[in-house]
């Protein structure tokens, strides 16, 4: 998994709909969770032409990232809207 940040991470799921499907921090029985400025610097170059995201939902954190996105030349994402959380087209199209 890639995220803002390393850690450990699971996947929440909703029963009623696939869409809700989320990531949630969990440091005790989650997976690992690696930095997408991590991900980058293991990679050795100075710019990622094509990242393609499907993160459920973390794509909101890893998006907060702008140093490791200025080196990334075009990206093709999934994303999850949700207007309870403030998760908007709006603030999408602002990131």
């Amino acid at each position: 998994a890639v995220g803002l940040s390393d850690g450990r991470v699971r996947l929440q799921f909703d029963n009623m709909l696939s869409a809700k499907t989320s990531t949630l921090d969990d440091e005790q029985d989650g997976i690992t969770k690696t930095s997408l400025k991590e991900v980058i610097n293991r990679l050795n170059t100075q710019q990622v032409d094509f990242v393609k995201m499907d993160c459920e939902g973390a794509e909101w954190d890893i998006l907060q990232d702008v140093e490791s996105w200025k080196k990334v030349r075009e990206l093709r994402m999934e994303y999850h809207l949700d207007e309870s959380k403030g998760r908007t087209m709006e603030k999408l199209n602002l990131l």
